[in-house]
């Protein structure tokens, strides 16, 4: 018998914590962080949780340091997706981690859910369907690269019946945790509170896709106790740029004009991911999960705190943009 069901890395991240909100209580989780202490550690899951759920047990330390548990399952929701970084960043914190766990995941029999991104579709010239692998192409943002290395290293080392990928859109706060959930590095939450200076000039066939963490974390539950092998695409709903400028343009901005001007030109001139994901929805209703469309009462309030974020960012967030050198 393994000690825990799941081991969870990444529990704070923007979809770890939509995860870890629907896990925990549910069987012997287990999460990896890397922090100074235990009672740090417990503080931080607390604030997410609230009082009444349990705490997971925690491993304090790095993927590749931490004396890893013996679980049946495997959830790598970890990583590097800030918006500066270096290739070696992006390889080190999300290709070579992914190596580690897939490794560990092949040495103990333990079943990989490995977290991905609908960005692995950015350069494909037609819909990227559930069974087509990832395809690395030069034209791709750093980040999303390392995503499909990643997808690539994974394949390569676990046992594909033991292995599940799931390709996640942009994971947007829930309106329940909008405050405590938006982080001020994404980059819908910059573009947002840069208010009318990070307007978007595309017309209405610009979209964007985004998914509600709550529901996030509900379909990700559900595919991760089915343990059904294969990649998903966990896409939500899309959008259309004007329905987000108008939401940025409603706020008052938080001094990002520049940055704002450069996440404009991201979101009118790289390709929209484009996917196929009828399978992951005939499995999704399955399970009870249908994905619901934010109205705009809901932008509008995520404008509203993504100003608020972004004016009380550290300094030195926004500078190189990760599209760029």
């Amino acid at each position: 018998m393994t000690a825990y069901d799941w081991l969870l890395v990444g529990p704070t991240g923007q979809v770890g914590r939509c995860v870890l909100r629907r896990l925990a209580g549910t069987g012997r989780l287990a999460v990896l962080m890397r922090r100074t202490s235990t009672a740090q550690a417990s503080a931080e899951l607390r604030a997410m949780l609230g009082e009444r759920q349990p705490l997971p047990d925690i491993v304090l330390g790095d993927v590749h340091t931490a004396d890893l548990p013996v679980c049946d399952s495997i959830i790598h929701a970890g990583g590097h997706s800030l918006l500066v970084g270096s290739h070696e960043a992006y390889f080190t914190g999300n290709v070579l981690t992914t190596v580690r766990l897939a490794e560990r995941a092949r040495e103990t029999g333990a079943h990989l859910h490995l977290l991905s991104s609908v960005m692995v579709a950015m350069t494909s010239d037609r819909p990227v369907r559930e069974t087509d692998p990832a395809l690395p192409h030069p034209g791709q943002t750093r980040y999303a690269l390392s995503k499909c290395l990643s997808e690539l290293a994974a394949e390569r080392i676990v046992p594909p019946d033991a292995l599940s990928i799931y390709r996640t859109a942009d994971t947007v706060p829930d309106p329940r945790y909008l405050a405590a959930d938006t982080r001020a590095n994404h980059w819908l939450t910059l573009l947002l509170g840069a208010g009318a200076a990070g307007e978007c000039r595309s017309g209405p066939q610009r979209r964007i896709w985004a998914v509600p963490g709550d529901e996030l974390g509900q379909a990700l539950r559900g595919l991760i106790r089915s343990r059904n092998p294969g990649r998903f695409h966990l896409v939500g709903a899309s959008y259309p740029m004007p329905t987000i400028r108008e939401a940025g343009n409603g706020v008052t901005g938080g001094g990002l004009s520049r940055l704002g001007r450069r996440l404009a030109a991201l979101a009118d001139g790289f390709p929209v991911p484009c996917l196929d994901d009828t399978h992951t929805r005939q499995v999704l209703a399955s399970l009870g999960v249908t994905w619901r469309t934010l109205d705009d009462d809901y932008w509008r309030c995520y404008a509203e705190e993504a100003a608020r974020a972004v004016a009380a960012r550290p300094a030195g967030i926004g500078g190189t943009m990760w599209w760029g050198s």
